[in-house]
């Protein structure tokens, strides 16, 4: 038994499952909800691009890109939980980029910056790396302006809106993270977790790709947003 499936994607999908013509119908079926997710987010980057100033020619050729390129077509439509995964990252980019923007909004544009923080973590459980980012970043800005007790109860609603996955997994697997659903874990068991390992991968590689990815952003983005085009490759990343 694995729970290696992600749980938002594994939530949206099982009301369509159906085991007629060998599972094939379910198979289109799961597929036409990643063709609306995939429509949802072409709108969702042009938007964002255009909020990062990168100009509507630079925005309409990104999206377009993004959109008809058979690499990202056939990474959209395979089949796993990616076509909503990119759907709730571009979600909540924008809504982090409203509160780096203007870090005094209302509580309530915080609140739902911590329901799309807790949908990219169940649509996709290594968005915490991303989220770690984000929400540092939120905290560094919002301190001078008092309003960091905000972003607290942004990742504490984040949190509690996932923890009653995170414990049922403890109680029935004995680990909160979820084991890999991957053939060869069959005959080989899951790989030795070294918490070392994962603290060398948060804390380097973030940093790397954030430094290359300004670089980059600097050419091609009006001054003053690179390190949130930055970031934004960081979550794509």
């Amino acid at each position: 038994l694995t729970n290696g499936f992600h749980p938002l994607w594994l939530i949206l999908i099982t009301p369509f499952y159906t085991a007629t013509h060998n599972g094939e119908d379910f198979v289109i079926r799961v597929q036409w909800l990643s063709f609306l997710l995939q429509l949802g987010s072409v709108a969702i980057l042009y938007i964002t691009l255009l909020r990062l100033k990168a100009g509507w020619w630079i925005a309409f050729s990104g999206t377009a890109m993004f959109a008809l390129h058979s690499s990202f077509i056939d990474f959209q439509f395979n089949g796993l939980e990616t076509a909503l995964n990119t759907f709730v990252l571009l979600g909540l980019f924008n809504a982090f980029l409203s509160i780096y923007i203007e870090p005094t909004l209302p509580m309530k544009c915080y609140l739902f910056l911590g329901f799309m923080a807790a949908a990219a973590f169940l649509a996709r459980t290594d968005n915490a790396i991303a989220l770690l980012v984000l929400f540092g970043s939120l905290a560094w800005i919002t301190l001078p302006r008092w309003q960091l007790h905000k972003v607290i109860a942004s990742g504490l609603l984040a949190l509690l809106l996932a923890s009653p996955w995170l414990v049922w997994n403890q109680i029935n697997f004995g680990s909160m993270i979820q084991t890999s659903g991957k053939l060869e874990n069959v005959f080989y068991g899951e790989p030795r977790f070294s918490w070392m390992a994962l603290l060398a991968k948060l804390i380097f590689s973030p940093v790397m790709i954030h430094g290359q990815t300004a670089e980059l952003a600097r050419m091609y983005v009006a001054p003053g947003f690179q390190n949130l085009l930055a970031i934004a490759i960081l979550i794509a990343w």
